[in-house]
């Protein structure tokens, strides 16, 4: 079990520190996720900062504000109640639904072309899309990456292999 950070009273530099819901910054009901709220408010949970595992620290304490509910130290954190970690299309099997090329195996769309440049024949995962607009800027946020219409900078995405 993982030790919750306001759990060792270590809730610190927070300017809204709230123990009893164990968060740093609180969580705001409006919907959204900003830089005022703890990664493992439910409006973060598929957040690209916070569902992403380069940002978890595995120290077996649960930072609210930096780590969010995908990180093992997070995982019995109340906020996190009811999380499930954002899926690839292919592991739900609905690649193969808009896809004129796709890849089960790879979790590929369309492929990735090697000859540089983000191509409307590329997914969105590939390398070349990585600072596309459309790609960066077309999250759908609903726990599922389609690697065709979002990019590595989705929390949908930000476990898929190409990234």
């Amino acid at each position: 079990m993982s030790v919750i950070a306001c759990d060792e009273g270590q809730l610190g530099g927070c300017s809204d520190e709230n123990p009893i819901a164990c968060v740093c910054e609180d969580c705001d009901p409006a919907g959204g996720c900003d830089a005022t709220e703890d990664c493992v408010c439910p409006d973060c949970h598929v957040d690209g900062f916070c569902s992403d595992p380069d940002n978890c620290n595995e120290n077996g304490l649960c930072d609210p504000y930096n780590e969010g509910c995908a990180c093992i130290d997070c995982e019995d954190h109340p906020q996190c109640a009811g999380f499930e970690p954002p899926q690839l299309v292919c592991d739900v099997g609905a690649i193969d639904g808009g896809c004129s090329d796709g890849n089960v195996e790879t979790c590929v769309c369309e492929d990735c072309d090697p000859g540089g440049g983000c191509g409307l024949s590329e997914d969105c995962i590939c390398n070349d899309c990585d600072f596309d607009d459309f790609c960066s800027n077309n999250c759908d946020n609903n726990g599922e990456c389609d690697p065709y219409n979002e990019g590595c900078a989705c929390g949908d995405c930000v476990l898929h292999p190409f990234c």
